[in-house]
């Protein structure tokens, strides 16, 4: 994935390919978010190879535990509190993260900060539920996990045949994302070809 990333010339062309390919929206999802994402951490100072590499494995798998589209769509504490949601599949959505961190920390060869990471992808340092506030607590790379997840998520939910408009998604972002590593992931979006 990383090598087809680097190796196509516009990420936006990259992008557009894989919104309109196959699948249902958890595939997409992952798909185009391991691909911005490992974007986005090549941008940053401290981002390294191996991270790149890693944000594309969490991104592919971080939603492993999940087994229906329409509940992978819900990625916030305002989306889970209004979806209506039998109990169990509230449990799922809600423990989630942390059932997949348990079953990848079981799994050989998984690149470093990957369990870490998929446990905080929701803003939530034990991986249950959702954060209604950006929280210190979660390493760099889930801060920037998180922010492109909400791209992906507004990219996905263009209404069809309307062109995905970064500017206005990245307004709408940085009210929620205005500090720390969640900032320095949204100015390095904002740098990107989309």
């Amino acid at each position: 994935m990383v090598v087809v990333a680097k190796n196509t010339d516009s990420l936006a062309e990259l992008m557009a390919i894989l919104e309109n390919s196959g699948g249902g929206y958890l595939h997409k999802h992952s798909m185009l978010g391991a691909v911005l994402a490992q974007q986005v951490v090549g941008q940053l100072k401290w981002g390294s190879k191996t991270q790149r590499e890693a944000i594309c494995f969490i991104l592919y798998f971080h939603d492993i535990c999940i087994p229906k589209d329409h509940l992978a769509e819900i990625n916030s504490a305002k989306q889970f509190k209004d979806a209506n949601l039998n109990q169990e599949d509230k449990k799922i959505v809600e423990s989630h993260a942390l059932k997949a961190s348990e079953l990848l920390s079981n799994m050989p060869k998984v690149p470093f900060g990957t369990v870490e990471v998929i446990l905080q992808h929701h803003g939530m340092a034990n991986g249950i539920g959702f954060s209604e506030t950006l929280s210190s607590r979660v390493s760099p790379l889930a801060c920037v996990f998180h922010v492109v997840e909400e791209v992906v998520d507004a990219i996905l939910h263009t209404p069809q045949g309307k062109s995905f408009n970064l500017g206005f998604t990245m307004n709408e972002l940085s009210q929620r994302f205005n500090k720390g590593h969640y900032l320095e992931a949204m100015e390095a979006i904002k740098m990107l070809k989309l």
